[in-house]
């Protein structure tokens, strides 16, 4: 019997967004090596997310401290290192093919984000399924009033907090704060830049009262999310738009999500006008990043999905529409399945 089993991101534990990294490796490599996936011990989290995700309770817990004592073969960025593989189960399955018997029973794998989210980009059903799919979950999400038709629905995630002092924002650095400004411009210029309404829900650590001020804009409904980690995670990720902090858990929200978003540009590095979040990484980051830039330098892209967003809101030609088009998609009137009605092509 082989298990595959993450490490804890510290023994303090960690934010749900740097928890999945080492759950989606051990999940692609009991794939990769018809291993027993062994669950997180989200109860040793002081934020206890085992009572939110429904695994990693007492009995888990126990497996992954028995299964981490045992021999194993750790993963790390060295030996991924000289795999060169980005994708993280393409990566297990050559490690399976260059090991074979010399494996011990046990997979360990490392808390790194190497590769990002395009490394575990496969294990992204799971994540959704074990995540957003939870009774807890998918209650709060029954419960929502429903959106009327034509709404775009934006979530806006703002982390304070631990973030509160933090003051200035520059490419290449994380858990600093973004000014609240900056989330009322971007909001109320889509609110003149699109035609239809705006329903917003807001997951942040801030106030009711400051939340109210900042969102005290016509033409928008406001909602301010008061659920657990992953109740709130599930509704960003259920929006047409994100707008998001500069932080691991809207990047969750991003991950597990369809939806367009924006990103704060200040953040981004400027490589001769092209941006990026992580073209600051001289590992593998670097790499997928510079070919992006070959890529697109060859092609004419017309739509894109993340949008960098300055200090004062510009949108591209195209985003207005297709915004709207998501949104109407949703109308039930115009839906065949749900009683809608269509017009004759001819």
């Amino acid at each position: 019997m082989r298990w595959s089993v993450g490490t804890m991101a510290t023994l303090r534990g960690a934010g749900l967004g740097n928890e999945v990294f080492p759950w989606a490796k051990a999940y692609l490599g009991a794939i990769a090596f018809d291993a027993h996936l062994v669950d997180p011990p989200f109860l040793l989290n002081p934020r206890r997310y085992d009572r939110e995700l429904e695994v990693g309770g007492v009995a888990a817990t126990l497996r992954f401290i028995g299964v981490n004592a045992m021999p194993a073969t750790v993963v790390d960025e060295t030996l991924l290192d000289s795999i060169n593989t980005v994708d993280y189960y393409d990566a297990m399955c050559k490690l399976r093919r260059t090991l074979n018997t010399e494996l011990s029973s046990t997979l360990r794998h490392s808390t790194g984000m190497r590769g990002g989210y395009l490394g575990i980009r496969r294990a992204r059903p799971f994540l959704r399924s074990r995540i957003l799919g939870t009774e807890m979950a998918l209650r709060h999400l029954a419960t929502l009033p429903l959106v009327p038709d034509g709404f775009i629905t934006v979530g806006v995630h703002i982390r304070s907090g631990d973030f509160e002092d933090q003051k200035n924002i520059a490419p290449g650095i994380f858990n600093v704060a973004v000014p609240s400004a900056w989330y009322r411009d971007v909001i109320d210029s889509l609110r003149r830049e699109i035609e239809g309404p705006l329903k917003i829900f807001v997951a942040s650590e801030l106030s009711a009262e400051r939340l109210e001020d900042l969102f005290d804009l016509p033409s928008c409904d406001v909602t301010l999310l008061s659920g657990t980690a992953t109740e709130d995670l599930a509704v960003l990720a259920n929006c047409d738009f994100i707008i998001p902090s500069i932080s691991s858990y809207s990047l969750l929200a991003i991950f597990l999500s369809d939806a367009y978003y924006c990103w704060p540009q200040e953040h981004l590095n400027d490589m001769g006008g092209w941006l990026s979040i992580w073209g600051h990484e001289i590992g593998p980051g670097g790499l997928v990043t510079a070919n992006s830039i070959a890529v697109q330098t060859s092609e004419d892209v017309k739509v894109i999905r993340g949008l960098p967003m300055p200090a004062t809101p510009v949108w591209p030609s195209w985003f207005p529409g297709a915004l709207t088009a998501r949104a109407l998609m949703r109308a039930s009137s115009t839906d065949l399945y749900m009683y809608g009605v269509v017009r004759r092509t001819r």
